[in-house]
């Protein structure tokens, strides 16, 4: 049986969640239409026009670069079976 404390234990929201959210997103959009460029030269070049010096908890290069490859992954063709 859940029995409620007296010391409610809340965790404050991630400052930079919106911001993280709009990188992934607009590098995945680069990502599909510039196939042949580096992942981690597209998450750079949009990290530089949509930061600002007063952003908060960014996201580190690897997550937004992991996810744009991993988008491109899920566009490939599949692979032959013969």
């Amino acid at each position: 049986m859940f029995t409620a404390s007296l010391n409610w234990h809340t965790n404050s929201a991630d400052p930079g969640a919106y911001n993280k959210s709009k990188i992934r997103t607009k590098a995945k959009q680069v990502g599909r239409s510039d196939v042949f460029r580096p992942a981690d030269e597209i998450v750079e070049t949009v990290m530089k026009e949509m930061v600002t010096e007063d952003d908060v908890c960014l996201p580190l290069m690897e997550n937004p670069t992991r996810a744009v490859n991993l988008h491109r992954q899920k566009m490939r063709p599949k692979e032959p079976l013969t």
